[in-house]
């Protein structure tokens, strides 16, 4: 009796506890985003420059439907949400902060609520529960939590870029992705046919236009997910043969028997092809190519390098490995079997999906194709089921080897936590110094004695490659006019 009433009070505030380890983490994680520099990119999207015109213009790439060729034909909704991103937040902000600090705030920000969105969506995934009060979400979303690295093991799994352009170009497309795909998710997992609202109709119907005009991974998952659903579904539906009945027939009768609810699906299909189509344009692939021969033969060198540099990949898969082991010998249920065939099928589209990455052409910035930004809807698939085996282990081991199981994923995942230290090295300070020096300069062109790149990934040479960049830094407010600069050469 005495043990029971002594436990009550850690099962009635544990709940509590998650929520509230939840948010330091998350605030944690705003803070480190807060320290890391606005690298390049950004001013060319949001003023835009002339190369990125286009795109904006013209949504659904009827222009290289045409045959021109011009850059990021196919990622219309991508250039767009920054674009109205970064021309709204950092002028909001400025009512709390300096114009300078407003753009790592703006960052930041950005890439916290894209961080939190991922969170809430695996939570929901894994426990089957959308409710931040529930306990069985909870749970789920502090097993993923620890990792989501914005320092650490980041060049390995990490979710969240340093980079809020490539923030906005992966981490969030996979979070629609995610949002989605759910109905199905969830209907699949209670066993039960897939029922849409007239919301959900208009919302997944939309998702499949902004996915599939947005990011290229986004269009490669769909592109993969998308036309393996809908064969499993019409096989699933495929009479048996018969004596008075072909082939042809049997295939448009399991044609017709697959629910309506399917057609964002299929939208979602079409619409991915034609992105693929239309991005063979894309001018951004003719800057630095490589022969397709060339990019295979790279390819395992960047899955070596995944496991070589750090250990965020070895420790990730030796959970996958435990959780795995463990299930095998647990007794036989539909929780258990589905859980083992998702590995499965896991295994397989990750085996597909980085074997389709070098037709996606080829940068200098991923010398070996594969990189954690590519490789960002494997992560999150990995993730995902290490989440929910851990939970449905947490549930059904017996006594003593559920403490055992407890205590090693707690210890791992402690490992993941403090391994996720500040980046004593991040350039945001010196990128900050050279800001504040330019706001306050009263020259029309400025020579910068940093090291570090300035609203860029390189340093500058001359004053005329800083016009972009000049213009977009008098739009927020961080100079009163345009203010050309520089970096002085060694």
């Amino acid at each position: 009796m005495a043990s029971d009433v002594s436990s009550r009070p850690l099962a009635r505030y544990w709940p509590t506890l998650l929520f509230l380890f939840l948010l330091s983490d998350l605030a944690y994680s705003c803070w480190q985003h807060a320290q890391a520099a606005i690298s390049g990119d950004l001013s060319n999207i949001v003023l835009p420059s002339t190369d990125y015109q286009p795109v904006l213009t013209d949504p659904l790439g009827l222009r290289a439907l045409r045959g021109e060729t011009y850059a990021a034909p196919n990622r219309f909704f991508q250039h767009q949400t920054i674009l109205q991103y970064f021309r709204a937040v950092p002028g909001w902000l400025q009512h709390w902060f300096s114009p300078v600090d407003s753009l790592y705030a703006a960052c930041a920000l950005a890439k916290t609520l894209m961080q939190a969105l991922l969170i809430y969506l695996l939570g929901a995934y894994i426990s089957g529960h959308r409710a931040l009060t529930s306990r069985a979400w909870l749970v789920a979303a502090a097993l993923v939590t620890p990792l989501f690295h914005t320092n650490g093991w980041t060049g390995q799994i990490g979710i969240i870029d340093k980079s809020v352009v490539y923030s906005f170009c992966y981490a969030l497309p996979v979070a629609l992705l995610l949002l989605f795909f759910w109905p199905y998710a969830r209907a699949a997992a209670q066993r039960r046919p897939v029922r849409l609202s007239a919301p959900t109709w208009v919302l997944l119907l939309g998702l499949a236009v902004v996915l599939t005009l947005n990011s290229p991974i986004a269009t490669g998952v769909l592109a993969i997910l998308c036309p393996g659903i809908l064969l499993y579904c019409w096989q699933q539906r495929l009479p048996p043969a018969a004596a008075n009945e072909g082939i042809l027939a049997r295939s448009w009768a399991a044609v017709r028997a697959l629910p309506k609810e399917l057609l964002p699906l299929v939208v979602a299909t079409l619409l991915s092809l034609y992105s693929l189509y239309i991005g063979r344009l894309n001018a951004e692939n003719l800057t630095a190519t490589l022969p397709l021969a060339e990019r295979y033969a790279r390819l395992p060198l960047g899955v070596f390098y995944q496991f070589k540099q750090k250990l965020g990949w070895p420790l990730l898969l030796a959970l996958l490995g435990v959780n795995y082991w463990l299930l095998r010998r647990l007794p036989d249920t539909r929780v258990r079997r589905r859980l083992l065939t998702a590995l499965r099928w896991i295994g397989l589209f990750a085996a597909v999906y980085v074997l389709l990455l070098p037709l996606g052409g080829y940068r200098e910035y991923r010398p070996f194709i594969l990189r954690r930004d590519t490789l960002l809807p494997v992560i999150i698939a990995v993730i995902y089921w290490y989440g929910a085996a851990a939970c449905y282990l947490l549930r059904h081991l017996a006594g003593p080897t559920r403490v055992r199981y407890g205590l090693g994923l707690t210890a791992v995942l402690l490992v993941f936590t403090l391994t996720d230290l500040p980046n004593k090295r991040e350039n945001r300070n010196c990128e900050r110094a050279a800001l504040l020096a330019l706001a306050q300069a009263s020259a029309e062109v400025v020579v910068l004695d940093s090291d570090c790149p300035v609203l860029n990934w390189e340093r500058y040479s001359s004053p005329e490659q800083s016009a972009v960049n000049a213009a977009m830094l008098r739009y927020w407010g961080v100079t009163p006019r345009v203010v050309l600069y520089y970096h002085r050469q060694p």
